[in-house]
């Protein structure tokens, strides 16, 4: 299992798209986690609303909407793209002072993605 930071709570992530939370110790829903990722990307003032959250995770303006409400885990592929835009967002268009933080972010998503591609396959 690997063990993360990502906004402000620790979660561990087992390979079945659980999060857990050492806040409430239980594992943090699907929704819970696509609104701590929408959390952090808003509060970084990058996106102002959902509809920009779907653009920016490459996928329809309604995407995040609808996840949320089935519960749906987010794809690999969808984290890569966010990852990917906000580690190539322009510096001068972020807020001043949170250049750091989306840095630290992105590199959080990266690590997560890299320990989901390199578990074992059975």
């Amino acid at each position: 299992m690997f063990i993360y930071t990502f906004a402000g709570k620790r979660w561990q992530k087992d390979g079945f798209c659980h999060f857990y939370s050492d806040d409430i110790n239980t594992y943090m829903t699907n929704r819970e986690f696509l609104q701590s990722l929408y959390d952090t990307v808003k509060s970084f003032g990058i996106v102002g609303s959902q509809y920009e959250f779907g653009d920016l995770c490459g996928r329809e303006q309604s995407w995040f909407s609808c996840a949320k409400s089935v519960n749906r885990a987010m794809p690999m592929e969808t984290l890569v793209t966010l990852a990917f835009k906000l580690e190539r967002f322009p510096p001068e268009l972020l807020p001043k002072g949170t250049k750091p933080l989306v840095k630290k972010f992105t590199a959080s998503l990266w690590e997560m993605i890299e320990a989901q591609a390199t578990r074992p396959r059975f």
